[in-house]
């Protein structure tokens, strides 16, 4: 959503991670594009940010602000699901397609000038950005086809992608969460499929408020919906008060149903 404004106040430079279950620092880059919304194109020749942060932060954001401090890229963590969409567009048929593609991308860029840092996060030894660049493509595309995703011709070496790489890429899966499908029983009860979609990657960021708290543990208790989060060890009783954010979207997927059915 393009909403420019002269002015832009980021109030705090900390957020609640659900993962590490403590407060952590906005990433670089996250914070360039909230300031970079600054400035009015058609209205101002200049826009300010105003960083709301700790003392002891100033510094950092003032050199991220100026342009001191080096953005690296956050590619390689997902570059699997971002290969295999580009696999279904048919922009990447092969191994030297994916250096190609790779190359054009801002870790492609980065490779080439701190080589030892992305081997580092790929725990690989040092070696020349173009061999990290081709062994990243290499174990990519492997693991891909390690999952199924994509088959490779071993005569021409052409790359294809398969069922479950169309499913990845129409339903904008991460591949965390496709793996838990691929391993989940044939027949699985209309329960247990709820507790896998519940237990999906796209849900980590999902966090119990305090203020829905009470809400959730009563729709829990006497909700009336038709599965309830147990206690442990006592499958017969509900849970009192819910824990974590997978027994939270359990219950309201289930209400989402219940309603759209009303």
């Amino acid at each position: 959503v393009n909403l420019p404004a002269f002015l832009v106040v980021l109030k705090s430079t900390r957020y609640w991670s659900s993962k590490a279950s403590c407060y952590e620092e906005y990433d670089k880059s996250l914070c360039l594009q909230m300031a970079g919304r600054a400035g009015r194109p058609q209205f101002e020749t200049e826009g300010q940010c105003v960083i709301m942060t700790e003392r002891s932060k100033v510094h950092r954001y003032r050199n991220i602000m100026e342009g001191l401090e080096e953005i690296e890229s956050n590619l390689w963590p997902s570059i699997r699901e971002h290969l295999n969409n580009e696999v279904g567009l048919l922009t990447v048929r092969s191994i030297e397609d994916c250096e190609e593609w790779l190359r054009s991308t801002f870790l492609g860029v980065r490779i080439f000038v701190k080589p030892r840092y992305y081997a580092n996060q790929m725990k690989l030894p040092a070696m020349g950005p173009g061999e990290l660049l081709r062994e990243m493509c290499k174990r990519a595309i492997e693991d891909l086809k390690s999952l199924e995703m994509v088959s490779i011709d071993v005569e021409t070496g052409r790359v294809e992608q398969l069922e479950p790489g169309r499913i990845l890429s129409h339903y904008y899966l991460k591949l965390d969460t496709l793996k838990n499908f691929q391993k989940c029983k044939e027949h699985l009860s209309l329960e247990g499929s709820l507790w896998l979609i519940a237990a999906s990657s796209e849900f980590n960021q999902t966090i119990i408020r305090r203020a829905e708290r009470r809400t959730l543990n009563a729709l829990n208790t006497k909700g009336g919906l038709k599965y309830f989060v147990p206690q442990q060890g006592k499958p017969a009783k509900p849970l009192k008060s819910l824990k974590t954010p997978c027994q939270k979207v359990f219950l309201l997927i289930q209400e989402a149903l219940s309603i759209s059915q009303a």
